[in-house]
């Protein structure tokens, strides 16, 4: 899910209302940036829960299963939580999930062998079958505990079946991937709003922080489906198809507490200090390359693959690296304007996402993460 989705309608229809519904009371980042490569979804899983990034080609989760990591799940567990689940009604095999689950120190996996065959939409289990696992087991874990579940209908090929499309989309207003991604995510929304309002009935929600984070853009469709969608009277260039990349990220507090818009720019390395900061967890011990989105005010997202290694952005602007990787070579973007601007200035920039790329390449190759945190503990 792309977060210009956010608020969106189609024909009179909001394509996502529950997440807007869900706006009103939760922090809201509309700025977040997906910063995967080749890794996909495990890309996306690997920087939330572990802060590091991604490896620039492969994935981690295949290659680096063996590792010692610092997750979120070992992390709370240190702190006192009983118990972390994952769940993903999926092959357990995919993504090498059940060695790298175990790796980043989840307690059980429950996977497509824990599910029926007889509600499938596209690559699975439905959503809504997934959520009806999750809430009865929640109920059931000792407390404090971590779940991360991992949603599957509305990932390409956008397969959602007729009884379950509720959106009115002429044929022809659309490609027919585009308007299948519509109804895909509207049906995603749908179960996703059902699962909210469970925990609300069960007592869960008011009593617990939860994240939701698009993994990912979508793929299949044509710019002409964006313009036409977005409304824009001529072609979308290559910075702002950029900047459509961005994913949605919701945190909701107990109470809806700090409801509200987040404009900072941030993207999924970001997620793992945020999070253990409003847990009220010691970070001195941890090492990570992402920031605390609420206690800084200078955004900062550096990417690779989709856009070259040194590529960054900030609140106001986005540097692309060329792939000679030579800095004067480069092209930088207002992000207030659209516009085309110097890259005088932007060095620094540049140099700091260049350096975490290629020290987070370094940790994880040669699995040295434990004697730098061991480091970081004298």
């Amino acid at each position: 899910m792309q977060n210009f989705l956010i608020g969106s309608s189609v024909n009179g229809q909001q394509v996502t209302p529950n997440l807007n519904r869900l706006l009103k009371s939760s922090m809201y980042f509309d700025n977040y940036f997906t910063q995967i490569c080749e890794g996909n979804t495990s890309d996306a899983e690997f920087m939330s829960l572990n802060s590091l990034y991604p490896a620039p080609s492969g994935s981690n989760y295949i290659m680096k299963g063996k590792n010692t990591y610092q997750s979120l799940p070992w992390v709370l567990k240190d702190s006192g939580y009983q118990e972390t689940y994952a769940f993903h009604a999926y092959k357990p095999d995919f993504w090498n999930r059940t060695n790298m689950y175990k790796a980043e120190g989840f307690d059980k996996f429950v996977s497509l062998s824990d599910f029926t065959k007889d509600d499938i939409v596209g690559m699975g289990p439905s959503d809504e079958t997934l959520f009806q696992r999750v809430v009865p087991d929640l109920k059931q874990l000792s407390q404090p505990y971590f779940s991360f579940a991992i949603t599957l209908s509305g990932h390409y090929p956008y397969d959602i079946p007729d009884s379950k499309k509720e959106l009115n989309i002429p044929t022809g207003q659309y490609s027919d991937t585009f308007s299948n991604y519509l109804q895909a995510q509207h049906y995603a929304d749908k179960a996703l709003g059902e699962f909210v309002d469970q925990l609300q009935q069960e007592g869960i929600l008011d009593n617990s922080v939860l994240v939701i984070y698009g993994d990912h853009y979508g793929t299949g469709w044509t710019n002409q489906d964006l313009e036409r969608f977005l409304q824009k009277d001529k072609p979308l260039n290559d910075y702002t198809l950029k900047e459509l990349n961005k994913v949605p990220l919701f945190i909701h507090l107990p109470g809806g507490n700090n409801a509200g818009i987040n404009h900072i720019s941030g993207g999924q390395m970001d997620l793992y200090p945020t999070i253990l900061n409003l847990l009220g967890i010691n970070q001195t011990n941890d090492f990570y390359f992402g920031q605390d989105l609420l206690n800084t005010k200078d955004g900062f997202s550096a990417f690779r693959v989709w856009a070259p290694d040194g590529s960054f952005a900030t609140n106001e602007v986005f540097y692309f690296a060329n792939k000679d990787d030579k800095f004067e070579d480069g092209t930088a973007y207002d992000r207030k304007t659209g516009q085309e601007i110097g890259v005088d200035g932007l060095q620094a920039g540049f140099k700091e996402a260049s350096w975490q790329l290629k020290l987070s390449d370094q940790i994880i190759g040669t699995n040295s993460l434990p004697e730098l945190v061991s480091i970081v503990h004298k």
